[in-house]
């Protein structure tokens, strides 16, 4: 079953971020899948697939000037997964926002030249596209212009954030580990349901510098202090407030999302599920950079 989880105007739908809007006149398919297969833990220093997505949103020169010009323009450096790779982008011009997931394919296509969505029939069993090599994105990554107050950001905490992380409710029990102060919570408010929807829920969420974390499902305590001990802040993305959550299901699956602000754009990263997806994650997004494409 796919689950969705609102991120204030988008969605996080399945292995995909997504703008939850409607489909502008700029949009190609709909970068969408259900989350199923890891990615590679080892980076692949290959980003000429982000280079040419980059170029091709600058050539819609009247969608970039809502998004304040050629600094909406990001992206990793590196990529998990193995090329060849290929692109689909959504624009929405209408909440200046723009969404790119990465598909790893059995070749290279143009933005938006394939559907990912498109399944075929091998006697009477739905599969995916023969165009996939994978079932999911192996990364996406939404940028909004404007979406928070600089009163909102100077608060600093979870609470006052748009996420798909979950918000604590109740004092929780104060926790040490690694000589970092934390909290771990049994219920919280959901982000994926109505407002203020309670749910129960272990999870630890902890400070660092501009960044707040969060480790949610089985082992939460465990999972916390692994984070604490691989992450290292100085490689995160430069941000006013930055939110880093570990998701673990109980069938060892973990998915990592970053939402980071740094005015006048908010950016939320993904990358695809799997065992190693905390490390692969990292290493994606230390290599993350502003870009400037010659349209």
């Amino acid at each position: 079953m796919t689950k969705s989880l609102r991120i204030g105007s988008f969605a996080l739908l399945g292995s995909t971020i997504v703008a939850g809007c409607g489909i502008s006149e700029y949009t190609g398919a709909s970068p969408t899948a259900t989350p199923s297969v890891s990615a590679n833990s080892r980076p692949t220093a290959q980003n000429s697939v982000v280079t040419n997505t980059l170029t091709w949103i600058a050539h819609h020169k009247q969608f970039l000037r809502g998004m304040r010009g050629t600094a909406a323009l990001q992206g990793p450096g590196t990529l998990p997964g193995h090329a060849p790779y290929s692109a689909t982008v959504q624009l929405q011009p209408v909440i200046n926002t723009y969404g790119v997931a990465l598909w790893e394919t059995t070749k290279p296509w143009g933005i938006n030249q394939f559907n990912p969505n498109q399944l075929s029939k091998a006697n009477g069993t739905p599969r995916y596209s023969s165009s996939l090599r994978v079932q999911s994105s192996i990364a996406s990554w939404n940028v909004t212009q404007g979406i928070l107050s600089s009163r909102r950001l100077r608060t600093g905490t979870v609470e006052a954030l748009p996420g798909t992380f979950i918000k604590p409710l109740g004092s929780g029990l104060p926790l040490r580990l690694a000589g970092i102060d934390a909290t771990f919570y049994t219920h919280g408010t959901d982000p994926g349901g109505t407002l203020g929807n309670t749910m129960a829920a272990n999870f630890v969420l902890w400070h660092q510098a501009q960044w707040i974390f969060e480790a949610e499902g089985p082992a939460a305590k465990t999972r916390a202090q692994t984070m604490i001990n691989t992450i290292q802040i100085s490689h995160l993305p430069k941000a006013q407030v930055g939110v880093l959550v570990l998701r673990a299901t109980r069938q060892g699956t973990y998915w990592t999302t970053l939402t980071w602000y740094q005015q006048p754009y908010t950016v939320i990263f993904w990358s695809a599920p799997g065992p190693t997806n905390l490390q692969t994650t990292l290493a994606t997004v230390a290599s993350w950079r502003a870009w400037s494409p010659h349209p």
